[in-house]
Protein backbone atom coordinates (compact mmCIF):
# COMPACT_ATOMS: atom_id res chain seq x y z
CA UNK A 1 0.00 0.00 0.00
CA UNK A 2 2.81 2.41 0.79
CA UNK A 3 4.26 1.87 -2.67
CA UNK A 4 1.00 3.17 -4.10
CA UNK A 5 1.33 6.46 -2.26
CA UNK A 6 5.08 6.98 -2.52
CA UNK A 7 5.85 5.69 -6.01
CA UNK A 8 2.74 5.19 -8.12
CA UNK A 9 0.86 8.40 -7.38
CA UNK A 10 3.74 10.83 -8.04
CA UNK A 11 4.77 8.92 -11.16
CA UNK A 12 1.25 8.96 -12.54
CA UNK A 13 1.41 12.76 -12.65
CA UNK A 14 4.75 12.53 -14.44
CA UNK A 15 3.57 10.02 -17.06
CA UNK A 16 0.15 11.42 -17.79
CA UNK A 17 0.74 15.16 -17.90
CA UNK A 18 -3.01 15.84 -17.70
CA UNK A 19 -5.25 15.74 -14.67
CA UNK A 20 -7.90 13.57 -16.33
CA UNK A 21 -5.36 10.98 -17.45
CA UNK A 22 -3.84 11.08 -13.95
CA UNK A 23 -7.25 10.39 -12.42
CA UNK A 24 -7.73 7.48 -14.83
CA UNK A 25 -4.42 5.92 -13.86
CA UNK A 26 -5.16 6.26 -10.16
CA UNK A 27 -8.77 5.05 -10.39
CA UNK A 28 -7.89 2.02 -12.52
CA UNK A 29 -6.83 0.30 -9.26
CA UNK A 30 -10.37 0.70 -7.93
CA UNK A 31 -11.88 -0.62 -11.15
CA UNK A 32 -9.71 -3.74 -10.93
CA UNK A 33 -10.59 -4.21 -7.25
CA UNK A 34 -14.34 -3.97 -7.91
CA UNK A 35 -14.15 -6.46 -10.77
CA UNK A 36 -12.06 -8.81 -8.66
CA UNK A 37 -14.40 -8.50 -5.69
CA UNK A 38 -17.29 -9.83 -7.74
CA UNK A 39 -15.26 -13.02 -8.16
CA UNK A 40 -13.90 -13.36 -4.62
CA UNK A 41 -17.20 -12.71 -2.83
CA UNK A 42 -18.32 -16.20 -3.95
CA UNK A 43 -15.70 -17.83 -1.70
CA UNK A 44 -15.70 -18.07 2.07
CA UNK A 45 -12.91 -17.74 4.60
CA UNK A 46 -11.77 -21.34 4.07
CA UNK A 47 -10.24 -20.35 0.71
CA UNK A 48 -7.62 -18.14 2.33
CA UNK A 49 -4.68 -19.97 0.73
CA UNK A 50 -6.07 -19.43 -2.77
CA UNK A 51 -6.77 -15.84 -1.84
CA UNK A 52 -3.21 -15.13 -0.74
CA UNK A 53 -1.71 -16.93 -3.72
CA UNK A 54 -3.81 -14.80 -6.05
CA UNK A 55 -2.84 -11.69 -4.12
CA UNK A 56 0.87 -12.47 -4.42
CA UNK A 57 0.61 -13.35 -8.10
CA UNK A 58 -1.26 -10.15 -9.00
CA UNK A 59 1.13 -7.98 -7.00
CA UNK A 60 4.12 -9.50 -8.77
CA UNK A 61 2.59 -9.19 -12.25
CA UNK A 62 1.29 -5.67 -11.62
CA UNK A 63 4.58 -4.38 -10.22
CA UNK A 64 6.57 -5.93 -13.07
CA UNK A 65 4.24 -4.22 -15.54
CA UNK A 66 4.59 -0.95 -13.67
CA UNK A 67 8.40 -1.30 -13.63
CA UNK A 68 8.42 -1.27 -17.44
CA UNK A 69 6.12 1.74 -17.67
CA UNK A 70 8.97 4.28 -18.07
CA UNK A 71 10.48 2.44 -21.03
CA UNK A 72 7.13 2.08 -22.84
CA UNK A 73 6.04 5.67 -22.09
CA UNK A 74 2.36 5.16 -22.91
CA UNK A 75 -0.45 6.24 -20.58
CA UNK A 76 -2.52 3.09 -21.25
CA UNK A 77 0.34 0.88 -20.04
CA UNK A 78 0.31 2.67 -16.70
CA UNK A 79 -3.45 2.18 -16.60
CA UNK A 80 -3.04 -1.54 -17.33
CA UNK A 81 -0.42 -1.98 -14.61
CA UNK A 82 -2.62 -0.26 -12.03
CA UNK A 83 -5.63 -2.31 -13.13
CA UNK A 84 -3.71 -5.57 -12.59
CA UNK A 85 -2.58 -4.31 -9.19
CA UNK A 86 -6.22 -3.59 -8.40
CA UNK A 87 -7.19 -7.19 -9.12
CA UNK A 88 -5.46 -8.17 -5.90
CA UNK A 89 -7.64 -5.79 -3.90
CA UNK A 90 -10.73 -7.97 -4.17
CA UNK A 91 -8.88 -10.89 -2.59
CA UNK A 92 -8.52 -8.92 0.64
CA UNK A 93 -12.24 -9.50 1.25
CA UNK A 94 -11.49 -13.17 1.98
CA UNK A 95 -8.49 -12.30 4.13
CA UNK A 96 -10.69 -10.08 6.27
CA UNK A 97 -13.35 -12.83 6.49
CA UNK A 98 -10.72 -15.25 7.79
CA UNK A 99 -9.48 -12.70 10.30
CA UNK A 100 -13.01 -12.11 11.61
CA UNK A 101 -13.83 -15.82 11.80
CA UNK A 102 -10.64 -16.58 13.76
CA UNK A 103 -10.93 -13.69 16.19
CA UNK A 104 -12.74 -13.84 19.49
CA UNK A 105 -16.22 -12.24 19.24
CA UNK A 106 -15.62 -10.30 22.46
CA UNK A 107 -12.55 -8.62 20.95
CA UNK A 108 -14.14 -7.49 17.70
Amino acid sequence: IMANFTIVLPLSVYWSGAMLADAGIISSYAIGAIISLTFWVRYDSSSIKLCYLNHAFMVIIGNVLFAFTPSIDQWWYSWLARFVLGLEGGAMYNANLALISLSNPANR
